[in-house]
C-alpha cells in the first residue's frame, strides 16, 4: 500500500523509524468529509440569505402598500396603470414610483370636472415652482418612501438622483433593465373617468414581488383580461394562486400583496 514516509525521528531505541504521515486512503477519507461540510454549509447558507431577501422583500412590499393608502387618502385615487399615452406596462410600475415620490398626483381638470394624472419630471425639485397645465405652482410635492431603503435606477445628474422612467426594484433584480421587478396592476386612468370602463374587480392595487424563480413572462395573464368597449382592461382577479406551490410550483415563491381581503 501507498504510504506517505517521513524523516526518521529519535525514539526510545535509536535507530527506530516512527510512523508518520496518512494513508491515501484516509486522505481521500478527510477530502470527502470536508466536501460534505462545505456543501452542508453552503446550503444553510443560502437557505439564510433566501430567507433574509424574501423578509427584505416583504418588509419593502409592506411599506408600499401602507403608503399607498396614504397616498389615497391624499389625493382621492391610487396610482393608476398608464399615463395619458395609453396602457400598461411599463407605465404601471414607473407610475409607482413616481407617486410614492412626490412626483405624481391625482388633479380634476377644472374645465370639465375630469380626474388627471399629473407628473412632474425627477429632474424637477420638490420646491420647484414652474407652472403646470392647469396654472398651478409645483409646490405639492411629497415624498412617500425613502427610496435609499429601495432598489431604484439611479442618475446623479437629476436632484432627487433617481433616473426618469425608473422603476422600483425587487431584491432579487439581476441588473436587466427589462425586469421591472415589484409588477403594480391597477385600473387604467379611463376606468377612472368612465364607469362603462371600470372593470377592476379587486378593492386595491395588487403588488406582485418575482421572489427567487422569477415572474413567468406571461405574468399579465394571470390577471383576467375582459373587453368593454372594444378596449381589454385588467379584473385584478389572479387566475393563480401565486403563494400555493400545489397550484402552480414555479410561482411558489412570488410574494403578492393587496388590500383586497379577497387576494392576498
Amino acid at each position: 500500500m501507498f504510504r506517505l514516509s517521513c524523516p526518521a525521528a529519535n525514539t526510545r531505541a535509536r535507530g527506530l523509524r516512527r510512523r508518520c504521515g496518512f494513508t491515501l486512503v484516509e486522505l481521500l477519507t478527510v477530502i470527502v468529509i470536508i466536501s460534505i461540510l462545505a456543501a452542508i454549509t453552503m446550503s444553510v447558507s443560502n437557505l439564510v440569505i433566501r430567507k433574509q431577501t424574501m423578509a427584505k422583500a416583504s418588509t419593502e412590499m409592506d411599506t408600499l402598500k401602507t403608503n399607498l393608502l396614504i397616498f389615497k387618502d391624499d389625493w382621492g385615487e391610487y396610482p393608476p396603470m398608464d399615463n395619458d399615452q395609453g396602457s400598461g406596462s411599463p407605465y404601471a410600475e414607473q407610475n409607482l414610483l413616481m407617486a410614492m415620490t412626490g412626483h405624481a398626483r391625482w388633479l380634476h381638470d377644472p374645465s370639465n370636472g375630469q380626474a388627471k394624472w399629473e407628473i412632474v419630471s425627477m429632474a424637477q425639485t420638490m420646491n420647484d415652482q414652474s407652472v403646470l397645465p392647469f396654472g398651478e405652482k409645483y409646490n405639492w410635492g411629497k415624498p412617500y418612501i425613502s427610496v435609499d431603503n429601495f432598489t431604484v435606477d439611479k442618475d446623479t445628474t437629476t436632484p432627487t438622483g433617481i433616473k426618469d422612467g425608473a422603476m422600483l426594484r425587487d431584491p432579487w433584480w439581476d441588473g436587466d433593465p427589462q425586469n421591472n421587478a415589484y409588477l403594480y396592476r391597477y385600473k387604467v386612468r379611463n376606468d377612472l373617468v368612465d364607469p362603462a370602463n371600470r372593470n377592476w374587480q379587486a378593492s386595491s392595487p395588487v403588488l406582485v414581488s418575482r421572489g427567487p424563480d422569477g415572474l413567468p413572462t406571461d405574468a399579465d395573464s394571470n390577471f383576467v383580461w375582459k373587453s368593454v368597449n372594444k378596449k381589454s382592461q385588467l379584473t385584478g382577479i389572479l387566475t393563480d394562486d401565486y403563494n400555493d406551490p400545489t397550484v402552480n410550483p414555479p410561482l411558489a415563491d412570488n410574494l403578492v400583496r393587496s388590500g383586497d381581503k379577497n387576494l392576498p
